[in-house]
């Protein structure tokens, strides 16, 4: 029981952490890139790009926790054979996708491989290691948190600056969702919940 809790607790935060900063990047490629750049053809090149790409390191992020409790466990046998199997499928549609798509078709490979680590790798595990918890992994650990922050940055999204608005209004309203979805990210999870009404009712 012990071990459950840190294994929940550990991956809770690692889902409200990058959740909110996904959903950004998600939601405003293009806007953080033209916040950070300036150029608005830039942005618009590779707004798509960086979106795809914080997807999929934010899956490859929720794979984080269960690795590491296979590592305690001196279980890599499952992860490794999973990576050969990834490099057999992954190499021929990089080789496939790029030509044709160039380097927003490739994101997408990253965004499949890592949403396949979270099906196959977690899954497998939950058979031998924890088995009771892997739907609460699924669900309140990672699902929760990453809907709480999509859906405050999609309401966020109705109140978007407009493309020929400056940076720094870009750049405070990019701040103000970010917030948002992280405080909406963190109150999906009753501990976290229970933290914020003891500091805001002592």
């Amino acid at each position: 029981s012990e071990l459950a809790g840190v294994y929940h607790h550990g991956a809770q935060l690692v889902a409200v952490v990058t959740a909110p900063v996904a959903a950004l990047l998600a939601f405003h490629g293009e806007g953080v890139l033209f916040t950070w750049s300036g150029n608005v053809e830039l942005a618009r090149a590779a707004g798509p790009i960086l979106a795809a790409l914080a997807v999929g390191n934010f899956l490859n992020g929720l794979v984080y926790v269960p690795y590491h409790l296979q590592v305690a466990h001196g279980w890599i046998g499952l992860t490794l054979r999973i990576n050969v199997l990834a490099v057999a499928l992954v190499v021929p549609m990089i080789l496939w996708i790029v030509p044709r798509h160039g380097a927003l078709g490739a994101a997408w490979v990253w965004i499949g491989l890592n949403a396949g680590y979270i099906v196959l790798n977690v899954g497998l595990m939950h058979r031998r290691l924890l088995a009771a918890e892997k739907w609460r992994w699924y669900g309140r650990d990672v699902l929760l948190p990453t809907l709480g922050a999509a859906i405050a940055m999609l309401l966020a999204h109705e109140f978007k600056p407009s493309d020929t608005a400056n940076r720094g209004v870009w750049l405070a309203y990019l701040c103000v969702a970010y917030l948002a979805a992280l405080g909406v990210s963190t109150l999906t999870i009753r501990d976290y919940r229970m933290r914020m009404i003891g500091l805001l009712l002592p």
